[in-house]
């Protein structure tokens, strides 16, 4: 039985990803040369992500010269979800666990101090996953 193929996401593809993100947020079609500077990847490597990327249609616009990419220009949504510069519903209540975290431990209120910790303990474990499916449904308009 062959070996499971090496997973590539989060030390090529994904910050390749954030970095085209990042790139087009600031209005500039991201040259494979930019990415490489910005990420520190290997310009053969950027290449290979750029290319499964657009192949999963995150990226979008990435034309060809001489069997090369010279830019990609546009990102799909789920590319700035997968990036992280537009909410999902974990981001969402990753945010929200973070926030209680910070007003339970620097809060000058014991009770805030108090029900924060509680909230808290509430979002842990199967809490959390509940909280995104709320989330979701809310984003989604499946809640009103």
């Amino acid at each position: 039985m062959t070996e499971p193929a090496s997973d590539t996401w989060d030390h090529r593809d994904l910050p390749v990803l954030r970095s085209i993100v990042a790139g087009i947020d600031r209005g500039a079609h991201m040259t494979p040369d930019a990415i490489v500077e910005e990420t520190g990847i290997d310009e053969d490597q950027v290449t290979i992500a750029i290319e499964a990327l657009e192949s999963d249609g995150l990226v979008i616009g990435a034309p060809r010269y001489a069997g090369g990419i010279r830019f990609v220009s546009k990102v799909s949504g789920e590319a700035r979800r997968k990036a992280g510069s537009w909410p999902t519903p974990e981001t969402g209540v990753g945010r929200l666990i973070a926030a209680l975290q910070d007003i339970a431990e620097n809060s000058d209120s014991e009770d805030h101090r108090t029900r924060a910790q509680k909230a808290l303990d509430a979002l842990t474990g199967a809490g959390k996953q509940i909280a995104v499916s709320v989330a979701s449904a809310v984003i989604t308009g499946q809640v009103t």
